[in-house]
């Protein structure tokens, strides 16, 4: 962390990413490959994060489409709030809150690292299946607060929420226009 710290001093910002750390420490042991690892996963990440002039309480360059599920029944849910949880809460620090494992997170990283398109069809799949395991009771700002505390607690979990994100999701980003254009797969 210090090492990154000193090489990118830009970013002035380091809470969070332990949860993007441990992982890689997983894989990798040798200190050039972790920091370099590193280095670049949060090249991919910091655009997500409280530096970014984006995290404003204003916009957010996510596309409509990875809320949509969570607005569709609560359409009282305030789309900013919404979209700053999405990436301060999963995006930033990949995932490290929601998986009960590093071999859950490590998951979820292979799958989201490919970019930011994954990124974002991981985040709508998340919502939409952490909001179906809601009781169907309650405030909106209680459903939103509770389905960014639900975990994935198994590997099979993370497989069924990475198969709807890889199927069910546009394979654009679209943020301005909400027309999709769905993944078309051959057979």
């Amino acid at each position: 962390m210090l090492r990154y710290a000193c090489n990118m001093p830009n970013f002035g910002y380091a809470q969070g990413n332990l949860y993007v750390l441990k992982p890689i420490l997983k894989v990798f042991t040798k200190e050039n490959d972790v920091f370099w690892s590193f280095a670049r996963i949060m090249d991919i990440l910091n655009i997500f994060g409280p530096m970014n002039r984006d995290v404003n309480f204003r916009k957010s360059g996510i596309p409509a489409w990875v809320t949509d599920e969570f607005t569709k029944h609560e359409p009282d849910m305030d789309m900013e709030w919404l979209q700053i949880a999405v990436q301060l809460r999963w995006l930033y620090i990949a995932w490290g809150q929601t998986c009960d494992s590093l071999e859950i997170q490590c998951t979820l990283m292979d799958y989201a690292i490919r970019g930011r398109l994954q990124m974002y069809q991981l985040a709508a799949a998340m919502l939409r299946h952490f909001y179906h395991q809601l009781d169907g009771e309650g405030e909106t700002m209680f459903k939103f607060k509770t389905v960014f505390e639900f975990k994935i607690t198994t590997l099979e979990q993370a497989s069924v929420i990475i198969a709807s994100a890889a199927t069910q999701f546009p394979d654009v980003i679209e943020p301005e226009n909400r027309s999709r254009r769905w993944r078309i797969r051959p057979g």
